[in-house]
């Protein structure tokens, strides 16, 4: 199975403030046929998590005043108990080894550096 059929129809919410790279991300996963949603600011990734629930949150690093470390944090926060934490992946515009120590601590199960590839997307989506 390639990448794009083992994501179809994963639900995967998109944070990132810079609305260019929101779009590009959004239409790669959505080419590979996933189910996607957008927050631009920290309270709208909660907002969303809140009420979609979804198996992957993909955050920018940089969001504003905010980090994608507090995005992890607030939805972690407040996520249903008898649900399963999504999976939460880092896009930064930094290489990995010039973030905080603090985006090394969140939990990433992957770190991606803008410009992303779409095949580097969707196989970072898919790993388990």
């Amino acid at each position: 199975m390639n990448n794009r059929q083992s994501i179809r129809n994963a639900r995967i919410l998109v944070v990132d403030d810079h609305a260019a790279s929101r779009h590009y991300t959004l239409a790669a996963l959505r080419r590979c046929g996933c189910s996607v949603k957008s927050a631009r600011s920290l309270a709208e990734a909660v907002a969303a998590a809140s009420d979609w629930l979804p198996a992957t949150v993909l955050t920018d690093w940089q969001l504003g005043t905010e980090t994608g470390a507090g995005v992890v944090q607030a939805i972690r926060s407040r996520w249903p108990k008898k649900r399963s934490e999504p999976r939460f992946l880092l896009i930064s515009g930094s290489p990995a080894d010039a973030l905080p120590a603090e985006a090394q601590d969140c939990g990433f199960a992957h770190i991606l550096q803008k410009p992303v590839q779409p095949g580097e997307l969707a196989r970072a989506v898919a790993a388990e």
